[in-house]
């Protein structure tokens, strides 16, 4: 899925669709950004972004399906930024990313860490000359370890069950200039 959609996405930049280089981007906003992330995870956000080429983003956050906390850190590398022609001076940087999350169940007296591999890709809306940023994301993953008591045992287990995760969300942030 995430190869067909950047060959979507390289064939329509090629053909000089309506997308630009993200070095392209003028005014977007920079340095350290706090905000709040809704969906799957729900909490607080925060971004380091000190040129349009990449950030690096992380949540402290509750899962509400789970009734856990979790912590993320990714890198985002921004692939293009799509121009809206009823938009030009807004960017959007597409964005592909790695990470790594870990989840704390607070029910139950097992609280065995989840740690899963993240896969972020979205879209986030850089307003011209404000310091702000709005992201749409959704976050494919995999598990290493689908049993939460296998990573006491620190080995891949290979029975099929449960690898794969997909969480998403969007959120604002603001950037402390």
């Amino acid at each position: 899925m995430t190869v067909a959609a950047l060959l979507v996405l390289n064939t329509a930049f090629a053909q000089g669709e309506d997308f630009r280089l993200p070095s392209e981007l003028e005014n977007y906003p920079a340095g350290l950004a706090a905000g709040l992330v809704l969906g799957a995870p729900t909490g607080l956000s925060v971004a380091w972004r000190d040129d349009t080429r990449d950030a690096y983003t992380g949540a402290v956050a509750w899962s509400v399906k789970e009734k856990a906390i979790q912590v993320h850190a990714d890198y985002q590398y921004n692939l293009i930024s799509w121009d809206d022609p009823n938009a030009p001076e807004v960017g959007f940087p597409i964005y592909v990313g790695l990470g790594a999350r870990i989840r704390i169940p607070t029910t139950g007296i097992d609280w065995t860490p989840e740690i899963a591999i993240r896969f972020p890709l979205g879209v986030t809306v850089l307003p011209p000359k404000a310091p702000v940023d709005l992201f749409f994301e959704l976050v494919p993953g995999i598990r290493p370890f689908p049993e939460r008591n296998s990573i006491k045992n620190w080995y891949l287990d290979t029975d099929g069950q449960g690898y794969g995760t997909l969480e998403g969300g969007m959120g604002i942030r603001y950037y402390f200039l």
